[in-house]
C-alpha cells in the first residue's frame, strides 16, 4: 500500500510508534514520552510557570505540536512567547514555535473529556504530519464543584429502564454523570495508549495536611495522587508539589512570595521556588529542587 493510500489516522499512529520527542528536564528527571505527571500547588505557587517552562523546552527541541487545554481560561500567549524569545532571541522562529501550540478551552468536565477523545480526529485532519508530543491541561481541577452538584442531582433520580441493554446504557450514562473525572482520565489513557504524548496536568491543593513542613509539604486535594483506584485509570509517573506557607526569608533564603498564577508580574530579579519531587505509592519525598521566575523566563 502507498503511504498516501493511508488515511491519516493510521499514518499518525505510525508516526507516534517509531518518532519520539527527546526528553525534557525538569529537576532531577527526565519526561519523556508516554510520562504522566501531575503539578500540585496551592493559588499562586508557580505551577503555570512551570507548564510554560515545559512547553517553551518541547516547541525549541523539535518540530512537534503541543496541546493545551486551558480550563482555568488563564493560559497566557504573550507570557509563552515571552518565554521563548527570551531563549531564541529570533521573533520569526518564536513565531513558527507558537504556531505548533493548540489550545482548546472546554467548559465542563464531560466537555474536557469529550474533547480529549476527539483529539486524534483533530489531530488527523488538521496536522496529520506532526506528531503531538506534549498535552498540557491546566488544570483538572475548576469543575469540581459543579461536578459534585450534578453528581448529587443524578444520584438523587431513580434509575428506571426496561431492558437489560436499557439497564447497562443507563448505568454508564450514570456513571459519566456522578464520576465525570473518571471519564477525563479514561479518555487521556487512551491518548497515551494511541499517541504516547508526554502529558503534564495541574491540580488545585487545597489545606496542608497535618503536620507538614514547608520541606515536605503534602496538601488535601480534590484528586489524590495516591489513589489506587485512579491510579489504574491514569498512571502517574512523577508528582511535583510547589508548597506556598508563611516562612522567614532568612531562614529559607531559596523562597519568597510569589504571585505567580494572578497575572501580576514577578520581581525582574527572579522568584526562586522550591520545589518537592515525589513518586505514586511512596508520600515521602525524594528530591528537592529551585526554579527561578524572571519577568520573561523561567530558569530552572
Amino acid at each position: 500500500m502507498a503511504l498516501n493510500d493511508m488515511d491519516s489516522e493510521s499514518l499518525q499512529h505510525l508516526l507516534s510508534d517509531t518518532r519520539t520527542s527527546p526528553p525534557l528536564t525538569l529537576g532531577p528527571v527526565s519526561l519523556k514520552a508516554g510520562h504522566v505527571v501531575e503539578i500540585q500547588g496551592p493559588s499562586s505557587s508557580g505551577k503555570s510557570h512551570v507548564l510554560y517552562h515545559i512547553l517553551a523546552l518541547s516547541l525549541l527541541s523539535s518540530t512537534d505540536a503541543a496541546v493545551v487545554y486551558d480550563t482555568d481560561h488563564a493560559f497566557s500567549i504573550p507570557r509563552l512567547r515571552s518565554v521563548l524569545l527570551a531563549r531564541l532571541h529570533l521573533q520569526p522562529r518564536v513565531d513558527a514555535c507558537l504556531k505548533r501550540v493548540h489550545v482548546f478551552r472546554p467548559s465542563s468536565s464531560l466537555h474536557l473529556a469529550a474533547s480529549i477523545r476527539a483529539l486524534p480526529s483533530y489531530h488527523a485532519r488538521s496536522i496529520p504530519h506532526t506528531r503531538i508530543a506534549l498535552l498540557i491541561l491546566d488544570s483538572l481541577s475548576p469543575f469540581y464543584w459543579s461536578d459534585r452538584f450534578t453528581a448529587e442531582e443524578h444520584r438523587a433520580v431513580p434509575l428506571t429502564v426496561e431492558s437489560s441493554t436499557d439497564t447497562a446504557t443507563a448505568r454508564v450514562n450514570r456513571t459519566l454523570h456522578t464520576v465525570p473525572l473518571h471519564a477525563v482520565l479514561a479518555s487521556l489513557q487512551r491518548l497515551r495508549a494511541s499517541h504516547r504524548p508526554l502529558i503534564l496536568y495541574t491540580n488545585w491543593a487545597l489545606n496542608p495536611l497535618p503536620d507538614a513542613s514547608l520541606d515536605t509539604m503534602a496538601y488535601k486535594q480534590h484528586l489524590h495522587f495516591l489513589s489506587p483506584h485512579l491510579s489504574s485509570l491514569l498512571p502517574l509517573t512523577y508528582h511535583f508539589t510547589l508548597p506556598l506557607a508563611p516562612f522567614n526569608p532568612r531562614a529559607h533564603p531559596q523562597l519568597v512570595p510569589i504571585t505567580a498564577d494572578s497575572g501580576e508580574e514577578p520581581p525582574t530579579d527572579g522568584t526562586r521556588v522550591l520545589c518537592l519531587l515525589r513518586t505514586p505509592g511512596h508520600p515521602d519525598v525524594i528530591n528537592r529542587f529551585t526554579f527561578r521566575i524572571t519577568h520573561n523566563d523561567v530558569i530552572f
